[in-house]
């Protein structure tokens, strides 16, 4: 499962590139995906939803969901699109891979702080 999601993500931007050859915008594109996408989140919901052990969410939590969902999700995405059209999907997924090791390299260099073991 963890290797064909690795070939599906970095398929991604492959699919991307060859959609902006057809004159759509990174906009139109992300809805798209978002639409496609609905289904498979509601059915998630659903899944997650039957089980009456959990206790329901305060509108606290749903909120603080919504703003994660909408900062990780969307906004990554829309993000990710955008940088596309400037750059080739090798290095966009190359920089996405490598940015734990960019973290750590910066903090490094800038905060001096040394990776440990634990």
């Amino acid at each position: 499962m963890a290797v064909a999601g690795v070939v599906c993500f970095s398929l991604r931007p492959i699919l991307i590139k060859l959609a902006y050859g057809y004159v759509v915008d990174p906009i139109t594109l992300l809805a798209l995906r978002m639409i496609f996408s609905l289904p498979f989140f509601l059915a998630a919901m659903a899944w997650v939803g039957r089980d009456s052990r959990r206790a329901p969410l305060t509108r606290r939590d749903a909120s603080a969901i919504v703003m994660l969902g909408f900062v990780g999700y969307y906004f990554s995405s829309f993000v990710d699109f955008l940088g596309l059209q400037y750059i080739s999907a090798g290095l966009g997924r190359l920089i996405l891979f490598m940015y734990p090791t960019l973290v750590v390299l910066l903090s490094m260099a800038f905060l001096h702080k040394r990776p440990t073991a634990t």
